[in-house]
């Protein structure tokens, strides 16, 4: 299952750029010059290394784990780039975007297409296009003038379809609709009247809860019960940022959140949607939990991680304890789980270092090998 929030879509992003193959940059001078000292052309930094486009970025694996694809430039703009597992030099763009440059995309679970979103000439009223990954043929899946759409969800459960948001019918709200990937046909799922600003969506791609604004600057969570939406849970202002959702179990039964009210740290929690016990799955005495493995097929929790003075991870399987002292000895710096195929055997990993590009791996969990 993968679910979007609008803060977590910033951090991917901003974890999928900082995927670069670039060499370092240059080092600085032992001592820094006198005001009056004239910088030579030498000592500075160029400015491609700081702003120029990544060598590679945002490495996916396909659901089925035949194709890796990523983001690379063509003619000096992003594109998505699909090579088989295995074979990277037979890789090839499957995107021909000539301006902007795409920056986020998603495999499809029907294993046959991307996603991707891209706006004209920078006016970010993105559109969600479907491109087919053996043909290479792109349909624009929301071609409404002025509109605005962002992918809301995408579920191995439901592997032919995608929740898609679009604000067209109101450029202030977004609705939720449902995508047919094969003929493009949209069905409208929700209808936001109220002012939701987000929507948590359950393995049948069926939304479950939905989040609004408080007029107190707290947020507060509805539980979506037939064309009814009940109150579910209060956030007050100062814990906004650290309580939020991450989605259900493949049952449906269970939500897990990180929740922080009360708390000193944000705190991982699965919450039955019955009765709203909550049963704590893990918690940091110093930081918050900040990422959240669950299996990519049943959707059950399976590790998370928080970030004191190092990025630690936890294991709630401990099958998953194994892998990562593996991975702890392929490269050094903080490690990340970027993609996984549907059974689970292979990873992308990435290691981020302060001192270098950050290096990505195909981990086979049969094998234990990184390569």
């Amino acid at each position: 299952m993968i679910a979007y929030r609008s803060l977590s879509a910033a951090i991917l992003c901003a974890l999928a750029l900082g995927c670069a193959g670039r060499a370092p940059a240059p080092a600085p001078a032992d001592s820094a010059p006198t005001p009056t000292a004239k910088t030579t052309a030498d000592a500075l930094i160029p400015r491609e290394v700081l702003f120029g486009n990544p060598d590679r970025a945002g490495v996916r694996l396909s659901p089925d784990g035949r194709f890796v694809s990523w983001l690379a430039p063509l003619n000096g703009v992003l594109n998505v780039y699909v090579a088989p597992a295995g074979a990277l030099d037979q890789a090839r763009p499957i995107t021909q975007d000539a301006k902007r440059g795409i920056r986020k995309y998603e495999w499809a679970f029907d294993g046959a297409h991307l996603l991707y979103l891209q706006d004209t000439e920078g006016d970010e009223n993105y559109r969600v296009h479907r491109v087919h990954v053996e043909s290479g043929t792109t349909v624009d899946l929301t071609p409404f003038p002025g509109a605005r759409a962002d992918l809301a969800g995408l579920s191995s459960d439901v592997p032919g379809a995608a929740l898609i948001l679009i604000n067209k019918r109101d450029p202030r709200l977004m609705d939720l609709y449902r995508v047919d990937l094969a003929t493009g046909e949209l069905t409208e799922v929700l209808r936001n009247e109220a002012g939701y600003t987000e929507f948590v969506v359950d393995l049948q791609l069926k939304p479950r809860l939905v989040q609004r604004f408080t007029p107190d600057g707290g947020t507060e969570y509805l539980k979506l019960v037939g064309d009814k939406a009940e109150p579910f849970m209060k956030v007050p202002q100062e814990d906004t940022l650290t309580t939020h959702a991450y989605g259900f179990d493949g049952s449906g039964k269970t939500l897990y959140m990180v929740d922080s009210r009360g708390r000193d740290t944000g705190a991982l929690f699965a919450i039955d949607m019955a009765s709203g016990q909550a049963k704590l799955l893990g918690e940091d005495a110093h930081a918050d939990v900040d990422e959240v493995l669950t299996h990519p097929k049943t959707g059950e929790v399976q590790a998370w991680a928080s970030s004191y003075t190092r990025r630690e991870w936890h294991f709630v399987d401990p099958a998953m304890r194994t892998d990562f002292e593996t991975l702890a000895g392929v490269a050094r710096g903080e490690l990340y789980v970027t993609s996984r195929t549907l059974d689970d055997r292979f990873w992308i990993v990435a290691f981020d270092t302060d001192d270098g590009p950050m290096r990505v791996y195909r981990y086979d969990r049969e094998n234990r090998k990184a390569d």
